[in-house]
């Protein structure tokens, strides 16, 4: 975070507009729109402009989030477009999707929170991928069934693909940490 910090200190805004903003960085020129995911560097003249490659990384059950380069810094571009939008992030604050879709970084997705305030939400909603899940989903006949495949050696991921749920929930199940009126009866 201290590189970043360092780079949002060098970003100077150049012209904002309803739906656009374009900024400096050193001597490099950037236009970032307000909704998607689309990042534009002008050419060293500034008579052309490119998209800007953003990095995806390949679907798995970490986390997801669009990464870009500048100067040789790795940014969350969710965090640099709420930087440029919005201002300042203010220590220990993170930059949260409202609809846990961590690829959808319109301008109107995103606002700052807390960790603990971000994890609180996110267990709510029990983000995967974009799509909400939540606790009450489980019923106790699966909390049993979901028990008996942990005991037979079925890992999280297969889990979480059968029942559509984030693999962090059964390993909370596996730790006795939720339904553990169930869970304590077959460990």
């Amino acid at each position: 975070m201290t590189k970043e910090l360092n780079l949002f200190n060098e970003i100077i805004i150049d012209e904002m507009g309803s739906d656009f903003a374009t900024f400096f960085v050193r001597d490099r020129k950037y236009m970032i729109l307000r909704n998607g995911n689309i990042l534009f560097r002008y050419s060293n003249d500034l008579r052309y402009k490119k998209k800007a490659k953003l990095f995806d990384p390949k679907d798995n059950y970490s986390i997801k989030y669009l990464t870009l380069s500048i100067f040789g810094t790795t940014l969350y571009f969710h965090r640099l477009k709420y930087f440029i939008f919005n201002g300042e992030i203010k220590s220990g604050m993170v930059i949260d999707h409202i609809d846990g879709n961590k690829k959808n970084n319109d301008i109107g997705n995103l606002r700052q929170k807390s960790q603990k305030e971000n994890i609180k939400s996110s267990m709510m909603r029990g983000v995967k991928q974009g799509k909400a899940f939540y606790s009450g989903s489980l019923s106790k006949k699966d909390v049993h069934n979901i028990c008996k495949l942990i005991m037979n050696g079925v890992k999280n991921g297969e889990l979480s693909k059968k029942y559509n749920l984030d693999p962090s929930r059964f390993s909370r199940i596996r730790n006795n940490r939720i339904y553990r009126d169930i869970s304590c009866k077959y460990w």
